[in-house]
């Protein structure tokens, strides 16, 4: 079972098969306690063996490591904030490809030694990747002799970069070879393409997103969301 703390984000588990109840704890639940209560009782319907806090830092998280009923209750050893566990794993300075790969410390409870050259993947299906190919080929009358750039110009607080900096990159790319066609990947805070010679693309379901932009031949972001659905 896997507990979310961002509705929208249920969608990505739907390829694992290993992943059998998503709990997606909304934020606003805070405001409505009987619904509060009504989720509580669910997530302390079950006796688990093992509850893993991956994030750890999260006073949400702790909460629910608490509520949550299990013989063990594993995160990493915090010095600094109350942590509802009875056993923890000592971070260690480890490489790694990419952070959703520092959880795989906590497999050291087990005397398992992590695997941290894993790859992130959303496990998309053939289908989903078929139905995000034919979106691509439906909105640029697809032709093998072109390459196909998306770029996503949103992204929070200082990571996100003007659109100066947008048309002087797809500007130099388009000098460096001709047959590059630009897919602007849109949000609710940036709705419009960046010049009208783009094509335009959006789309709320996360796998959706992540099929159309597996068929592009490169994407190109700041460091945001759809960068770590890019990588998967």
């Amino acid at each position: 079972d896997v507990l979310l703390g961002a509705p929208f984000t249920k969608v990505l588990f739907e390829g694992f098969k290993n992943v059998e109840n998503i709990y997606d704890f909304d934020r606003k639940l805070l405001k409505e306690p009987l619904k509060a209560f009504a989720y509580i009782n669910k997530l302390r319907s079950k006796q688990y063996d093992v509850v893993f806090n991956v994030n750890g830092g999260s006073a949400s998280d702790r909460l629910a490591t608490l509520l949550a009923k299990s013989t063990y209750k594993v995160a990493f050893c915090d010095d600094y904030s109350y942590s509802p566990v009875n056993r923890c794993v000592k971070r260690e300075d480890v490489h790694i490809n990419h952070e959703a790969l520092k959880p795989m410390e906590l497999l050291k409870i087990f005397d398992l030694k992590p695997n941290y050259d894993l790859k992130l993947t959303l496990s998309l299906s053939e289908d989903e990747l078929k139905v995000g190919k034919d979106e691509l080929n439906l909105l640029l009358n697809y032709d093998k002799e072109k390459k196909y750039f998306g770029i996503f110009r949103n992204a929070r607080y200082d990571k996100k970069l003007d659109d100066i900096f947008w048309k002087n990159l797809t500007d130099e790319i388009e000098k460096l070879d001709k047959n590059v066609v630009f897919v602007d990947i849109l949000s609710p805070d940036i709705p419009k393409k960046l010049n009208e010679k783009m094509y335009e693309y959006s789309n709320k379901n996360l796998r959706a997103l992540a099929s159309f932009v597996a068929n592009l031949d490169a994407f190109i972001c700041a460091d945001t969301g759809p960068m770590h659905l890019a990588s998967a």
